[in-house]
C-alpha cells in the first residue's frame, strides 16, 4: 500500500507539474510574443491572398508572426497583381506591412486590430477605355458578373456589421507614391505621401491624416469616412478631404461610390487660396494673379454629364454666381455657363507688374558664358513671327472643335474703385470652331458700350474681328485708377471696325483693315508744356494763365487700316491757344511708325516758337524728337514774324478757341475726311 501511495502521489506531483508547465506555456503563449518565421508557407498565404482579393498575390519576403493574445503578423515585398482584364502591371508592391490583432473578439466576429503599419508602398490606380477601374473589388451594375463568381460573397453579406464589427487603434503608413492613368489621359498623375496616420474607432468616423509632395510643393490632407458598414457592403461611404498645398486649401464632401466613382459622383467641392498665381507649377499654367480668391459648388456627375449647381466664384469683392453643365455623352462635349454678377470690381482685376512684383532682379556678371548660353537658347524659343507651331497648338482647329461652350453672365453691377460702370449683360460661345463675344454691353451712367469679336481658325490661316462702339465714356474713370485724388475727366466716344486673317497671332494683327476712331472732350485737362511749344516766349514768361496751360478742347483720332497699314484721316488735339495736327502711318506688317505733328496757333504772336515734331522708328523702339526741317522752318518762321504775324491777323482762318469746327465731328465709317482738318497747316 505505501508503494501505491508512493506511485499515486508522484504521478499526481508529475500530473500538477506537467498542468503548471503548460499554464505556463500558454501563459507565455498569450502573453509573450515569440516570433516564428513560416516563410516557408508562402504558398498558403498567397493563395489565401489571392483568392480573397481576386487578383494575384505574390510574396517574395519573409512572412513573420508572433504569438500571443494579441498575435503580430509581418510580410515584407508583397506584388499584387491587376484584375484580369488590365496590363500585367502590378496594382500594388509593398516593401513591409505589419498588423496585430486581438484574439478574444473573434469569438464575437470581431475583428479588432492593435496596429496596421506598411512602408514603401507603391500603388498604380489604372482606368480602361471600358470605364473599368483596377482598385474596386466591384463591377458596375451595367456589367454582369461571370457565372464562376457568383457564389463569391462578400464578408459584408455573410456577417451582420456594427459599429464595432472593424476597430483599428492605430494606422501608419510612410513612404507611400501613387500615380493615376486613364485610358483618355495622356500624362500620368503622380504624387508621393511621407506619412499617413489614422485610426477606425467605434461611433467616430475614420480618420486618416498625411503629408507629402505634389511635383515640389508639399501639402497636407484630413480625410474623414463616415459609415464603415456602408462602405464595406456597398463600396460607398460619406467622405469629407481637406487639402492644403501651395497657399491653397481645397475641400471636398459628399458621398462616393468607388465602383462608379469616375461616372456618379455627388459632392460638394470648394478652393480657397490668397493669390491663384501660386499654382502656376502645379498646372504648368501661366494663371492670373488673382487675390483672395474663392470657388464653391455642388458637383454632380451622372453618366458623363457634370453639373455645377449654386457655382459661386469670389475674387475680392467681385462675385459671380449660377451654374454649369458639361455633356460629354455626345460626339462633342458641350460646356453651358450661366452665371449672374451682383457686383464685378475693375480693381480686382488689376495685376499690375504679376508675379514679377516685388521681386529682385540681380544683375547678370559679366561675360558670364552661361547667361549668354541661356538667353541664347530662350531666344531660339521664344514665340514670334516665324513660330508656327505655337499657334498651330493654341488656335488650331482642332484645338477649337474639341468642343462647344456657351457663357452667358448678367452684370448687375460694375465699379472701378468707386466709379460705377453702370450694368450690362456678356455672352460668349464657341460653336463649331468659332470663339466669338456676342456681345458685351454695359449701360454706362451716362452714356453706353458695346462690343463684339469673334475667332475662327482655319486649316492654314484665321479669321478675326472685332467691333467695339462707346458713347459719351467718362475717361475719368481711368485717370483716377493711375491717380485716385485726380478731378481730370471728360467723355470719350469710340468707335472700331476691325478685320483680319493669318496664320500666327503677328499676321493676325499685321493683316488687318478697317477703321479706328475716337473723340475725346477732357475735363480739367490742361496742355501745359505743350503751349510752350507754340506760345510767345516772353508772353509765357510774365503771363501766369499760360504757364498754368490752357484747357484742352478735344481730341481727334480717325484712322483707317488697310492691310496692315494704319493712315489717320483726321488726327488732331485743340487747345484753347493751338491746335496740333498729325499725319504718317503706322505700319503693323513692318513694325514701324512714321508720325508727323505740327501746332498751329490759334492767335498769331510775334516770335512763336512752332516747331514740328517727329515720333518715328520701330512700335518696340520708338524716336521722338524735331521733323526733319522743323529747326529751319522755326527759325524763318521766328525771323520772318515780325512781318509775316500782322498779315496772318488779317488774311488767316480763324480757328475758335473752343474748337468748335472740329470737337462735334461725328466718327464711324462715313463721312471720313480727305483733306486736312480747318487750321491744320501743312508739317
Amino acid at each position: 500500500m505505501s508503494i501505491l501511495k508512493k506511485l499515486f502521489r508522484l504521478l499526481f506531483i508529475l500530473t500538477a507539474w506537467l498542468l503548471s508547465l503548460l499554464i505556463v506555456l500558454l501563459a507565455l503563449l498569450a502573453f509573450v510574443h515569440i516570433p516564428i518565421d513560416i516563410s516557408a508557407q508562402k504558398k498558403i498565404v498567397e493563395t489565401a491572398l489571392t483568392k480573397a482579393l481576386d487578383r494575384e498575390v505574390t510574396v517574395k519576403g519573409k512572412i513573420i508572426v508572433s504569438t500571443s493574445l494579441s498575435p503580430s503578423f509581418s510580410i515584407q515585398d508583397v506584388h499584387i497583381g491587376n484584375p484580369e482584364d488590365f496590363d500585367k502591371d502590378e496594382f500594388i508592391v509593398l516593401q513591409s506591412a505589419q498588423f496585430q490583432v486581438d484574439l478574444l473578439p473573434l469569438l464575437q466576429s470581431r475583428i479588432h486590430l492593435q496596429e496596421i503599419r506598411g512602408k514603401g508602398i507603391h500603388v498604380t490606380l489604372l482606368e480602361n477605355e471600358a470605364g473599368r477601374n483596377n482598385w474596386s473589388t466591384s463591377t458596375p451594375e451595367k456589367t454582369a458578373e461571370p457565372p464562376e463568381k457568383k457564389e463569391r460573397q462578400r464578408i459584408s453579406d455573410r456577417f451582420e456589421l456594427a459599429p464595432d464589427t472593424l476597430v483599428i487603434d492605430r494606422i501608419s503608413f510612410e513612404d507611400i507614391s501613387l500615380s493615376f492613368k486613364s485610358a483618355v489621359m495622356q500624362d500620368t498623375f503622380q504624387f508621393t505621401i511621407r506619412q499617413c496616420n489614422g485610426a477606425v474607432q467605434p461611433g467616430n468616423p475614420t480618420s486618416l491624416d498625411m503629408d507629402g509632395t505634389w511635383q515640389t510643393h508639399s501639402f497636407t490632407t484630413d480625410i474623414q469616412i463616415g459609415s464603415l458598414q456602408e462602405f464595406l457592403k456597398h463600396d460607398r461611404s460619406w467622405i469629407e478631404i481637406n487639402t492644403e498645398i501651395a497657399e491653397t486649401r481645397l475641400h471636398l464632401a459628399g458621398t462616393i461610390n468607388l465602383v462608379t466613382v469616375l461616372e456618379s459622383l455627388d459632392l460638394k467641392a470648394g478652393i480657397y487660396g490668397a493669390r491663384l498665381d501660386t499654382l502656376n507649377e502645379l498646372f504648368h499654367m501661366e494663371l492670373p494673379p488673382l487675390q483672395s480668391y474663392e470657388a464653391e459648388a455642388d458637383l454632380t456627375l451622372r453618366q458623363k454629364l457634370l453639373t455645377l449647381n449654386k457655382l459661386k466664384l469670389k475674387a475680392g469683392d467681385s462675385l459671380l454666381e449660377g451654374n454649369m453643365v458639361i455633356d460629354a455623352k455626345g460626339e462633342r462635349p458641350e460646356v453651358n455657363i450661366f452665371l449672374t454678377a451682383p457686383l464685378i470690381q475693375i480693381n480686382d482685376f488689376d495685376f499690375g507688374n504679376g508675379t514679377a512684383e516685388n521681386v529682385p532682379v540681380e544683375e547678370p556678371e559679366e561675360n558670364s558664358a552661361e547667361e549668354k548660353k541661356e538667353e541664347r537658347i530662350e531666344q531660339e524659343a521664344a514665340p514670334g513671327q516665324d513660330d508656327p507651331s505655337r499657334f498651330a497648338r493654341f488656335f488650331s482647329q482642332d484645338f477649337f472643335k474639341q468642343f462647344d461652350a456657351s457663357v452667358t453672365v448678367n452684370l448687375e453691377n460694375v465699379v472701378s474703385g468707386d466709379d460705377s460702370l453702370g450694368s450690362g449683360e456678356l455672352k460668349a460661345s464657341l460653336l463649331k470652331g468659332r470663339l466669338a463675344i456676342e456681345p458685351l454691353q454695359l449701360g454706362l451712367p451716362s452714356g453706353s458700350m458695346f462690343l463684339t469679336a469673334s475667332f475662327e481658325p482655319g486649316e492654314t490661316e484665321a479669321n478675326a474681328a472685332l467691333r467695339i462702339s462707346a458713347e459719351n465714356f467718362d475717361f475719368g474713370i481711368a485717370a483716377r485708377r493711375a491717380n485716385p485724388d485726380t478731378d481730370m475727366g471728360g467723355t470719350l466716344d469710340l468707335d472700331v471696325d476691325l478685320r483680319s486673317s493669318g496664320g500666327s497671332l503677328d499676321e493676325i494683327l499685321a493683316n488687318g483693315s478697317g477703321y479706328i476712331d475716337f473723340s475725346a472732350r477732357p475735363i480739367n485737362l490742361n496742355s501745359g508744356i505743350m503751349d510752350l511749344w507754340v506760345v510767345n516766349l516772353l508772353a509765357a514768361i510774365i503771363s501766369r494763365g499760360d504757364k498754368e496751360g490752357s484747357p484742352i478742347n478735344c481730341l481727334i483720332s480717325r484712322w483707317s487700316m488697310e492691310d496692315g497699314v494704319l493712315t489717320p484721316n483726321a488726327f488732331a488735339v485743340d487747345t484753347g491757344i493751338m491746335r496740333i495736327c498729325g499725319s504718317g502711318q503706322i505700319n503693323m506688317k513692318e513694325g514701324t511708325l512714321d508720325i508727323r505733328v505740327a501746332p498751329t496757333p490759334k492767335r498769331r504772336r510775334f516770335f512763336s516758337l512752332a516747331t514740328p515734331f517727329s515720333i518715328s522708328g520701330s512700335i518696340k523702339d520708338i524716336k521722338m524728337g524735331i521733323a526733319s526741317g522743323g529747326v529751319l522752318g522755326t527759325s524763318v518762321r521766328f525771323v520772318a514774324s515780325p512781318v509775316t504775324t500782322p498779315l496772318s491777323w488779317l488774311l488767316a482762318q480763324k480757328i475758335p478757341q473752343d474748337g468748335s469746327d472740329i470737337c462735334d465731328m461725328e466718327i464711324g465709317p462715313g463721312n471720313r475726311p480727305e483733306e486736312r482738318l480747318p487750321g491744320c497747316r501743312s508739317n
